[in-house]
């Protein structure tokens, strides 16, 4: 296999990867939406799951983010790869991390000259 076929192979790799996030992301919104239309539809009609209903969708607003993020992250760390959901993204640009630091200590500074 030559360079070209290997980077076109990488390529439709990427590609699938790619198309899978957005299936299950899409999959996600599509289970947030629904959930909050029973809810909805139960609290129009009076229904006595309608407090049920609401809570979960309370939980799940929360819960189903946090774990589509853990997710997200065990794959990248399994990988060993950045994702969005790494936590060593701070660390990726040492020289700009240093440069903000030290933006930040000098505004601190000034703010403590400018109190006296």
């Amino acid at each position: 296999m030559d360079n070209t076929e290997m980077k076109q192979s990488e390529k439709n790799g990427r590609s699938h990867q790619n198309t899978l996030k957005r299936v299950l992301a899409w999959v996600l919104i599509a289970a947030l939406v629904s959930m909050y239309l029973v809810t909805l539809v139960l609290s129009l009609s009076s229904s006595p799951a309608a407090g049920t209903a609401f809570r979960a969708s309370l939980l799940l607003t929360i819960a189903l983010p946090v774990i589509a993020w853990i997710f997200i992250w065990a794959v990248g760390v399994l990988r060993h790869r950045t994702s969005i959901a790494s936590l060593k993204l701070l660390n990726s640009n040492p020289k700009a991390r240093k440069e903000m630091e030290q933006a930040v200590q000098e505004s601190e500074k000034e703010k403590r000259d400018t109190s006296k």
